[in-house]
């Protein structure tokens, strides 16, 4: 038997992959065309600034340049002001005498004051581990010893007066507080609730830029804290936590930086990184409208190049001025977006944050994983070829956009905050896709400066479309254009830099949507014809030469290989709104199935440039679903005689402006050798239903399993009622669709709906930064209520075309606490003393 091999090295670049979008090869190629002199803004739960790999680019800059967080949830008001007195003394707001240090340079004496609690800045983990040590460790002790010596008392005293009924009147006061102490030591134990400390906080100006420091001394001892200042003037920083893991994480694949260890470098170890926080803590990982507004305010000023959102900010419709301001980013200021897809898959439509907008301005990105990946990073017995992970979202997006762009590796062991007592993780999902195509873009753009070759968001996008590699299984709604590969994008950009479409974008409109996209049965029992509308429209086209739009003149050729579809052949474009119409016939195609057709518009004076426009195994079947049909229950069985396998279904209802949480039902489980589950979902009736099985991708070998599907229907005479309380009975008729159906009733209060009329009500003007380019201020209005409803009526609301935000908090109006705040009326969850 041959000895094993044990000196053979541990493959460090596959950990964070870079070879599969050719990243590392043209890094190799072109050393400066690292990143160098682009700017990225990762949009997310915020950047520890200490992590590893995140000090310095590769030629010695500063990583982090500015830092910010928009939720407003770090906010400290400081609005009173105090002078020393003759000792170097100010009382902060919780009472604290604070030392102000000799060598601090005041020129006006006036010191803003403020409070803050620590735990509204810690991530939940964080604050978890710190409340569980403090009781651990402060509370536990002495409460104990309280309980133990108390309970001696009482048992003592017990042992001397065995009968209560004979008490002296002392005695029944002794006896009686001993209880009362036990009972209340008892339901301190049980009500125990750590609020976290509370500093002081000084601001104040040196006469060149404003200072801060926090007294995390507890004592007043502010000589023994970090004294900050603006971090972008300063680059320094100091430690009360480091942020979520998540944010950190796809920092780390996008630009980390190892000088004495490369191999660990990100994808654009050169690229410098804006870091914005706007996962507002207060809101469960959520965030607003007006925090993306300062977000993306903060990526206008700072200047840059690439955004990365790895983040779903969806709500039931996405519209109105946070979306303009979102596209007006890519549109007007040329910046790269680039957006994860979501983990919603494998059902279609189920992509993030643009199911429902005008997606193309963005860059949605799916989540791929590799052979090197599989037996690197998630340590798998053996290599199969490169897949989708079956999560990963797929298109097309509600307005018939294609919704998935390219994908990237899904998955990283990346560098994460040190409060996780670890250098790095391994984090998986489209949330580390994006930020390792966001760094394939930041290696585009660096190499286009340095060569000083001009570029836009359009023509970078369709470079990337047009290069990315088809891997094997091909799918367009799953990986959208295909794998992205730097060296090929680049050379097409190189190759067709002075393309008259280098700096136009053609805006695609069928009606309200954005392609052709029919689901319900009743659309695909006949042919059917859609006008398309083709606008080419310039990059910041309101400020472009009128005289370049005047020379605007192409000749395409429209393409289209699937024969259901016809379409005109020709097309001619100038600088103006040109309309063509479609035919499709679905009477041909399978039944129950997906289909997909893209028709490429070709320049045809280069045609070798690409389409100027275009409109793992999942088993998947459509179904129409009859009026009558309310309920779906599906049988898995494994059919394997000894392997174990993990499983993945889901079925899908697409309800026009309603949530995806509200109409898709999904289950992961495991399932044992010849074993089988059952699992029952409620249905839409006369709604297309998508049904979707697959394996996960752990389960390498071919699986034999029985899937059977069956359905119920139970109609109520009535689908809702009010039963006022002096009624006794209420009828209700139940009709079924079957000869006999065994059913339960059962009836539960699930919300309580209380309007909530404020007693008084003002409305004014934020401060600057919540300012949509150019002047549009936001304005804020504040109501005192006199008691607390809970109501979902806000959460269709909460990123509608009226409002930016809408944000409810609750404090306590005599102590000022702060109890809670939330978006809609499941956010939170608080019981109140």
């Amino acid at each position: 038997m041959s000895a094993p091999v044990v000196n053979e090295s541990f493959p460090l670049w596959a950990l964070l992959p870079k070879r599969e979008t050719t990243a590392q090869s043209f890094v190799d190629k072109y050393p400066e065309y690292d990143g160098r002199g682009i700017k990225i803004a990762i949009i997310d739960s915020g950047v520890d600034p200490g992590a590893d790999g995140l000090q310095v680019t590769s030629d010695g800059k500063p990583k982090i340049i500015d830092m910010m967080d928009s939720t407003g949830a770090g906010d400290v008001d400081t609005s009173t002001v105090v002078e020393a007195d003759g000792q170097g003394f100010i009382t902060g707001l919780t009472g604290t005498k604070l030392k102000i240090p000799g060598h601090w340079a005041n020129p006006s004496g006036r010191y803003h004051i403020g409070v803050k609690n620590m735990y509204e800045l810690y991530p939940a983990g964080v604050r978890t581990r710190m409340a569980r040590e403090y009781r651990q460790t402060q509370w536990e002790p002495i409460h104990k010893t309280s309980k133990t010596e108390t309970l001696r008392e009482l048992r003592e005293f017990e042992d001397k007066h065995p009968e209560p009924s004979n008490d002296s009147s002392d005695d029944k006061i002794i006896r009686e507080d001993l209880k009362s102490k036990m009972d209340f030591l008892e339901e301190m134990d049980t009500k125990y609730r750590d609020l976290g400390p509370t500093y002081d906080c000084v601001v104040f100006y040196d006469g060149s830029h404003w200072m801060a420091v926090i007294d995390t001394s507890g004592t007043g001892s502010l000589e023994d804290c970090t004294l900050l200042g603006n971090y972008r003037e300063c680059l320094n920083y100091g430690t009360i936590s480091q942020r979520v893991s998540h944010g950190t994480h796809v920092a780390s694949i996008a630009a980390a930086n190892f000088p004495n260890d490369p191999d660990r470098n990100g994808v654009a170890p050169g690229a410098q990184i804006v870091a914005i926080c706007f996962d507002d803590k207060r809101l469960d990982r959520r965030t607003t409208g007006s925090s993306l507004v300062r977000a993306l305010n903060k990526v206008i000023e700072t200047g840059c190049h690439v955004i990365n959102m790895s983040y779903n900010v969806s709500r039931q419709y996405f519209d109105g001025p946070v979306l303009d301001l979102m596209s007006e980013v890519v549109n007007k200021y040329g910046i790269l977006y680039v957006t994860s897809a979501g983990n919603s898959g494998p059902s279609l439509s189920t992509v993030g944050m643009i199911r429902t907008i005008h997606s193309q301005s963005f860059i949605s990105v799916g989540a791929y994983l590799s052979p090197d990946m599989m037996t690197t990073a998630y340590s798998m017995n053996k290599q199969i070829p490169g897949l989708m992970y079956q999560w990963t979202s797929r298109g097309p997006t509600l307005l018939g956009d294609l919704g998935v762009t390219v994908c990237a590796p899904g998955g990283a062991i990346a560098s994460v905050p040190t409060s996780e007592l670890k250098r790095a993780d391994l984090f998986t999902g489209t949330s580390m896709s994006a930020p390792n195509c966001a760094g394939c873009l930041c290696l585009l753009l660096s190499g286009l400066k340095a060569l000083n070759i001009e570029y836009s968001p359009y023509n970078v996008r369709r470079a990337i479309e047009n290069t990315a590699l088809k891997i094997k299984n091909y799918e367009p709604l799953t990986h959208g254009h295909g794998l992205i590969q730097v060296e090929m994008a680049f050379e097409h950009l190189v190759q067709y830099k002075v393309e008259m479409e280098r700096e136009v974008r053609f805006y695609i409109t069928c009606g309200q949507g954005l392609g052709v996209y029919l689901r319900e049965a009743v659309d695909v029992m006949n042919p059917s014809l859609h006008d398309i509308q083709i606008e080419p429209i310039f990059l910041n086209h309101k400020q472009i030469d009128n005289k370049r739009k005047v020379g605007f003149e192409m000749n395409l050729r429209l393409v289209c290989e699937n024969e259901w579809i016809t379409c005109p052949k020709f097309l001619h474009m100038t600088y103006d709104k040109r309309e063509i119409t479609l035919k499709v016939d679905p009477r041909p195609l399978q039944e129950g199935m997906a289909h997909f057709a893209l028709i490429k518009a070709y320049d045809t004076n280069n045609t070798e440039i690409g389409p100027i426009y275009k409109p793992g195994y999942i088993w998947r079947q459509f179904m129409d679903i009859p009026a009558n049909v309310t309920q779906m229950v599906v049988r898995v069985k494994n059919c394997e005689p000894m392997d174990e396998i993990m499983c993945i279904l889901q079925a899908l209802q697409v309800r026009p402006l309603n949530s995806l949480r509200i109409q898709k039902m999904e289950k992961c489980f495991a399932l044992k050798a010849q074993n089988e589950t059952t699992f029952a979902f409620h249905l839409k009736a006369s709604r297309a239903l998508e049904v979707c099985f697959g394996l996960d991708f752990h389960c390498l070998a071919d699986t034999s399993i029985q899937l059977d599907i069956k359905f119920y229907g139970l109609q109520p005479s009535l689908q809702s009622f009010t039963m006022f309380s002096s009624e006794m009975i209420a009828r209700i008729d139940i009709q079924t669709i079957s000869d006999f159906e065994e059913i339960k009733p059962g009836i539960g209060v699930y919300n309580f709906v209380q309007p909530l009329m404020p007693i008084e009500n003002k409305v004014r003007p934020l401060d600057s930064r919540d300012v949509i380019p150019h002047a549009q201020q936001l304005y804020e209005t504040k109501g005192q209520a006199v008691r607390v409803g809970f109501t979902s009526i806000l959460y269709d609301l909460t990123y509608g075309p009226q409002y930016i935000s809408l944000v409810w908090m609750i404090f306590n109006s005599d102590t000022k606490q702060y109890i809670g705040a939330g978006l809609d009326w499941f956010s939170v969850t608080r019981e109140i003393t």
